[in-house]
């Protein structure tokens, strides 16, 4: 149930949760559905879903979510049906109606030896999101976001480097695709059998390999960095996590033609490697650890770079 039909859901959702004070809704017994950058979600009752947003994230930030959440549902994506921001101590949250819903995430945890199948599914629905034309939309451009993390991370090191790095994005076909813009296993859930979004926040247009470039941050690059982090996010191990992505890109990439296939398995680790050079450099965490890293991802960064040219790049 998509587009207006969902609209219309949305307003006939059972009235009895409006009138409910949450200001003082305890977390305690709830079910931890999954967890990221920007929160936690959680299972409210067998309606609704509860996203519970961390400390950064201001009213202004939660209601720009619900506008792009509203627009994918005029557009006919298959995203949960958004109910209602709610205040908590301390913060924000906000109300889907998800009837007995889960994150794949949670199911690979459960099951890591299903990884292969939910890989390939995952691969499918990403393929379904990027056949849609956003150019309708007024959604923000992917770009936007990547010359932010150059800005912040490789142009403040090595001027030569990012000219290179920006000939090489600049190279990307400019196509107005929709992006959930936060594609990863947390950020998808089951609804009888059906796989719906949420965290749109970042939902934009741009090139396909821009979003493939997301996952191999959540799946290769971070890992890189700790093994952990990667764990305490997804909630599965790393080599899991290494399983997911190389069976996901096995099938996204399953109909190119192999030098394009290559191009976009370079471009997306690129992408994420600036990205993750970016984040080390932004980071407060301990000098020696966080500066290891961002050798390592500038390493990787140059050698990429220097494999690729504008001329050859075939996206």
């Amino acid at each position: 149930m998509h587009g207006t039909d969902s609209l219309h859901s949305t307003q006939s959702i059972n009235k009895r949760y409006r009138n409910r004070n949450y200001t003082s809704l305890p977390l305690d017994g709830l079910t931890l559905l999954g967890k990221g950058a920007k929160g936690a979600v959680y299972r409210y009752d067998q309606e609704l879903i509860l996203k519970v947003y961390n400390h950064l994230n201001t009213l202004q930030d939660i209601e720009q979510e619900f506008e792009l959440t509203r627009k994918a549902l005029v557009a006919g994506l298959p995203v949960a049906i958004p109910f209602g921001i709610i205040s908590l101590d301390g913060g924000y949250g906000a109300l889907y109606e998800m009837v007995g819903s889960e994150t794949i995430s949670n199911r690979i945890a459960s099951d890591p030896s299903q990884v292969s199948v939910y890989a390939r599914s995952m691969a499918d629905f990403a393929l379904q999101l990027h056949s849609t034309d956003g150019s309708h939309m007024d959604l923000p451009d992917y770009r936007e976001q990547i010359e932010r993390w150059i800005n912040t991370g490789i142009a403040t090191v090595d001027q030569h480097l990012t000219r290179r790095i920006r000939s090489l994005v600049d190279a990307i076909p400019r196509v107005s695709t929709i992006l959930h813009g936060d594609f990863h296993v947390g950020n998808v859930m089951v609804q009888k059998d059906e796989y719906l979004l949420i965290d749109l926040d970042r939902l934009s247009v741009g090139h396909p390999v821009m979003e493939l470039g997301g996952l191999h941050t959540f799946y290769v690059a971070l890992g890189e960095q700790s093994p952990d982090i990667v764990r305490d996010f997804m909630g599965f191990s790393y080599d899991t996590a290494l399983k997911f992505y190389q069976d996901f890109l096995s099938c996204y990439l399953r109909n190119m033609e192999e030098n394009r296939a290559h191009s976009f398995r370079q471009m997306a680790a690129l992408l994420s490697y600036i990205r993750c050079f970016s984040r080390c450099l932004r980071q407060n965490t301990a000098a020696p650890a966080r500066d290891n890293a961002a050798d390592s991802f500038l390493e990787k960064i140059r050698a990429l770079s220097a494999m690729l040219s504008p001329e050859s790049l075939d996206l």
